[in-house]
């Protein structure tokens, strides 16, 4: 059996990836994005939540 390239996360065991902090200032450490990863709905980056588009209304 060969040993993995990558560590597991210990909550879903996913792969975890090397990664900037939220913000990307800081430095880089091994994050799940599955279970850590930036929600984009609450995401200051996703400037589309805050435009004028609304869902339709019943």
């Amino acid at each position: 059996m060969s040993a993995s390239p990558h560590k597991l996360c210990p909550k879903c065991r996913k792969p975890m990836s090397f990664a900037l902090p939220p913000g990307g200032k800081g430095t880089r450490a091994m994050r799940c994005m599955d279970c850590d990863g930036p929600d984009p709905l609450k995401s200051g980056d996703a400037g589309w939540v805050n435009s004028s588009l609304k869902p339709p209304r019943k």
